[in-house]
């Protein structure tokens, strides 16, 4: 009696080891993902200041200065939107994933407790 006990809480304590080992994994995942976007958007960010930094030193008036600025707006923009669909891309990744890990959490958490409802049930019809 004691024995299924034991390996009751052994198999419990592996499946949850198993399963926030995944999760950690999920995690690690995503924000690695997001970081690498967060330094592109910062290289973005810094590139386009020296080019604006640039843009002062290099115009011949004031009409090259705006539609210089007009240029390097437009850019920045581009690049910028290009960083917010990659990291909805990986948030949305992140979401499937956890979404999954989840549904097989429960499922693997369910299963005990099928099993304990079924013994007894089987005792009882067999006792009847």
């Amino acid at each position: 009696m004691q024995t299924d006990y034991i390996e009751s809480w052994t198999s419990l304590s592996n499946s949850a080891y198993a399963s926030f080992k995944e999760l950690g994994e999920i995690s690690t995942k995503a924000t690695e993902k997001l970081t690498d976007q967060q330094l592109g958007f910062l290289s973005t960010f810094m590139d386009t200041g020296v080019k604006h930094l640039t843009l002062y030193s290099e115009a011949k008036g004031y009409k090259d200065l705006l539609s210089g600025f007009t240029k390097l707006s437009t850019e920045y923009n581009d690049k910028l939107l290009e960083t917010l669909r990659k990291t909805t891309e990986v948030l949305m990744e992140s979401k499937d994933d956890l979404t999954s890990w989840a549904e097989k959490a429960i499922d693997t958490g369910l299963a005990p407790i099928k099993k304990a409802t079924v013994l007894p049930a089987k005792k009882v019809a067999a006792a009847s």
